[in-house]
């Protein structure tokens, strides 16, 4: 598997004014196309730190690539900055705003999601011991489980 050259920070600076300058759209989507592919390292970088998270890390990836489009295009090099720094932001802003759509639509306390995975390990553990389902009783008397906690898991 041969490396590629990535372009120099100059290299990407010319590329980032001709973009903004072209009004050529054939020009325009090879110039985007050439930057998507020089800041692929990046993408990467910024999604490993959204992995473990429940989903594949191609699935990450696709949508910093996502963020990273959105960033090329709003993008002044003008101004002087970074694109990279410009770009993290509106990247890392894209994976979080996945995770927030993906997810549950309600938000239970934390106090709640750990009460509830503890109920599911107790409930795993006296399977095993009871046979079939354990009642709310029985889930009661395990240690550090109160009736209260088991009425206010729903179970």
């Amino acid at each position: 598997m041969g490396s590629k050259v990535r372009p120099s920070r100059e290299e990407l600076r010319a590329r980032h004014r001709r973009y903004k300058e072209t009004t050529d759209a054939a020009e325009s989507d090879r110039i985007r196309a050439q930057l998507v592919d020089a800041y692929h390292d990046f993408v990467y970088f910024l999604a490993r730190k959204f992995q473990n998270r429940g989903e594949p890390l191609d699935d990450i990836v696709q949508v910093g690539y996502l963020g990273l489009i959105k960033a090329i295009e709003r993008f002044d090099p003008e101004l002087g900055f970074e694109f990279t720094t410009f770009a993290t932001l509106t990247v890392a802003g894209e994976s979080k705003r996945h995770f927030r759509d993906q997810g549950p639509a309600i938000r239970f306390p934390r106090r709640l999601q750990a009460l509830h995975q503890a109920w599911v390990r107790v409930h795993e553990r006296m399977k095993k011991q009871l046979g079939p389902t354990p009642t709310r009783p029985d889930l009661a008397e395990q240690p550090g489980v109160t009736p209260d906690d088991v009425a206010e898991t729903g179970r």
